[in-house]
């Protein structure tokens, strides 16, 4: 089958001469809007496209006749927005592309992601989720509360610490049901006979890479932005009194996760002692919706703790050897870096294994989440009509000991290293930025077209055998049937994406550059995704009703 079709020479050579013209805007040259405009003079998104010739109309100064109500009637190819309720607030029936979906927001959600991602009787499954997401807890609601607690005790035991809970004072400000189960469970443990520790109620699902000496968990807030992101905002914490009091500092909207005990550990400089945690951030980009459509580009870049990694006892750790974005210097190196300081054979692990398992905790991800954060407006809000959406995220990775990614957090808008000075990667992000912006506008102005979901099946490619996936043939229940035995589960679709597509399957250079598709899936009824959205978002509702996340809104 034909790979491509692409009608057009690249959008970036297509625009270099700025048209001549009188003050004001010419309607000769293409046009887009930047929010927040020239406050972010350095973000490359603006410097590429007005390198492109393109006149820029900024957000701040746009005429008032290009308004109308909670309508914007002025044209552009591109609205590049960092505002997230922007395209909830109002409609563009003039612009061509925006970079925001609706409901894309709710992926960034930590308590949504993890109960998505783990919630074994919706559309999340436990067994699937267990091979790259550390589990995860609301103590908000009785049920998963006591699932904490049961896998605390769990992790102390395995780290031979001694359980002193004071009664009295441990947890005294939970809600008044979780404060019963923890009367209940610390009561129950004072009866129990010593050498008969309780163990996490499944143990199937236990993370080797998580667990160790020091049973230490983080506590996160749910939502974005500094008060729940940005690293400067997450505890690592060993005392269950510790944990109980971080979270009722954000009034409960915070998850308890387990903290990943056994990192890749690797030398600050290009040599010397191996010591210092690392952390990724991947570039994904979702294409479009429906059919769902997922790019990633393979120039990741990595961060490193900036103090050697260590816990002293019963202290506090020390945020800046546990946390890469807490930082007093420069930290970040590319891939080459990391391969310098692993050494020659790192560069076949990251091929046959750390590699194809991202691309497929990047598939598990989305998939799990494609009905509500990519599905159509819910709410009674009206279909307006809409321009071509696309965004992109950076997904956080931590690396065991063995290479193997964790999915930490996903993160809209991320950032586009404007504060960097490492040459390598200035050169990485704008090559990076331009070609998604080439592509995306290519694609959705039908100049770029991609292969179908059945055509994918037919690819020749190089072969995948040694690839390491997250979820091979053995751990699935069969043809139809997922880790969890349930059918369609998520890790069931992720390992049967065509062959092609599980390194990712390059796109033609112009205008694509170095991303690859990595997920192509079916078109599907608009109807049907509404039913399957407004039954997840039924479930998470009564969630929340329930006082999970507190006050967390839809």
């Amino acid at each position: 089958p034909k790979r491509f079709l692409l009608k057009c020479p690249s959008r970036m050579n297509g625009y270099q001469q700025p048209c001549p013209g009188a003050n004001g805007y010419n309607q000769n040259r293409p046009s887009f809007v930047h929010m927040p405009g020239s406050w972010f003079w350095q973000c490359p998104v603006r410097k590429i496209l007005k390198n492109w010739g393109w006149q820029e109309k900024e957000w701040w100064y746009l005429p008032w006749n290009e308004w109308d109500g909670n309508t914007y009637v002025g044209s552009a190819e591109i609205f590049w927005t960092m505002d997230v309720d922007l395209v909830w607030k109002y409609s563009f029936p003039y612009v061509k592309v925006t970079n925001q979906f609706e409901g894309a927001v709710r992926l960034c959600n930590k308590l949504f992601l993890g109960w998505i991602l783990q919630d074994g009787s919706g559309d999340g499954c436990a067994a699937c989720a267990s091979k790259f997401f550390p589990r995860q807890y609301s103590l908000c609601l009785s049920g998963s509360f006591s699932k904490f607690l049961q896998d605390y005790k769990s992790t102390q035991s395995e780290a031979s610490h001694q359980l002193s809970w004071n009664i009295e004072t441990a947890g005294r400000n939970l809600p008044p049901e979780c404060r019963a189960v923890l009367m209940s469970f610390l009561s129950g443990d004072n009866h129990a006979t010593q050498g008969n520790p309780l163990h996490w109620s499944n143990s199937s699902l236990k993370q080797s890479s998580m667990d160790g000496p020091t049973g230490a968990w983080v506590v996160k807030g749910v939502a974005g932005g500094w008060s729940g992101n940005n690293g400067f905002a997450v505890s690592i914490l060993t005392s269950l009194p510790d944990i109980l009091q971080e979270c009722e500092k954000y009034n409960w909207e915070c998850v308890a996760q387990k903290y990943m005990e056994r990192p890749l550990l690797v030398p600050w400089m290009e040599t010397g002692p191996a010591d210092h945690k690392i952390d990724m951030r991947l570039w994904v980009c979702v294409l479009d919706r429906n059919p769902l459509t997922v790019l990633v580009h393979p120039g990741t870049y990595f961060r490193i703790a900036v103090r050697p990694y260590n816990f002293f006892g019963d202290a506090t750790p020390d945020p800046y050897a546990h946390k890469s974005n807490c930082r007093d210097k420069e930290n970040r190196i590319d891939l080459e870096g990391l391969f310098t300081r692993l050494g020659p054979q790192s560069r076949m692990v990251w091929q046959n294994r750390t590699w194809p398992l991202l691309l497929d905790a990047v598939r598990a991800t989305i998939l799990s989440v494609q009905d509500l954060a990519f599905g159509p407006p819910l709410d009674g809000r009206p279909k307006r009509a809409k321009p071509g959406q696309f965004e992109l995220f950076g997904l956080d990775f931590a690396l065991d000991s063995d290479l193997r990614p964790w999915l930490l957090e996903v993160n809209k808008s991320p950032s586009l290293l404007d504060d960097c000075k490492i040459p390598s990667l200035l050169q990485w992000v704008d090559d990076a930025v331009e070609t998604m912006l080439a592509t995306a506008l290519a694609y959705h102005e039908g100049q770029l077209t991609l292969p179908s979901a059945s055509e994918l099946e037919g690819f020749a490619c190089a072969p995948v055998d040694a690839c390491e996936r997250l979820f091979p043939a053995g751990c699935t229940g069969g043809p139809q049937l997922g880790a969890c035995g349930k059918p369609c589960c998520y890790g069931q679709v992720v390992h049967s994406v065509p062959r092609c597509l599980v390194n990712g399957l390059s796109l033609p250079s112009q205008p694509c550059g170095q991303w690859r598709l990595v997920l192509r899936r079916p078109c599907e009824d608009e109807g049907v995704l509404e039913s399957r959205a407004r039954s997840i978002k039924d479930r998470w509702q009564a969630l929340v009703n329930a006082g999970w996340g507190r006050n967390a809104s839809w």
